[in-house]
């Protein structure tokens, strides 16, 4: 009886319960969410540079975007790689950036004009870098409070 009053507590306030062999493992299998923000979409995904450029560059394939520029620091922890859209007038820009252990995070860019961001096609873009990664599909699209509130 004492075993449910204390799942009973552990709900009152704000709990959940995790099924037994529910690891760590388990939690940073699964990619995070993309969110929006002000140029673009970012999410932190379980995969490393290494393997995210490759994801990247596949990504650009399918949204036909060509290669213009890649960059690496020299510890390898940050990487950029900047692209031209075909049949668009759209800059992308994918930055990379180690978190920890088989983990990044990834900003994703869409740039217009000078000052204007399609912040749509930059996740669609995420999306796809997340799914190649990963081999999962990204939970669905969150807005950060860094978006000035319109969605392009």
């Amino acid at each position: 009886m004492k075993f449910w009053h204390t799942v009973a507590l552990a709900l009152a306030a704000g709990g959940a319960l995790v099924p037994a062999g529910c690891g760590a493992g388990d939690v940073r299998s699964a990619p995070a969410g993309i969110y929006l923000t002000q140029r673009g979409a970012e999410s932190t995904v379980p995969a490393a540079v290494e393997r995210l450029t490759e994801a990247v560059r596949a990504a650009f394939r399918k949204w036909h975007v060509d290669e213009m520029a890649f960059e690496i620091t020299r510890d390898g922890g940050r990487r950029t790689l900047v692209g031209s859209s075909r049949g668009r007038d759209l800059e992308i820009t994918v930055v990379m950036e180690q978190r920890g252990e088989g983990e990044a995070k990834v900003e994703v860019f869409a740039r217009e004009r000078l000052v204007t961001y399609d912040k749509s096609y930059a996740r669609d873009i995420l999306e796809s870098i997340i799914e190649k990664a990963t081999g999962r599909r990204p939970p669905s699209t969150q807005t950060s409070a860094r978006l000035d509130g319109r969605l392009r």
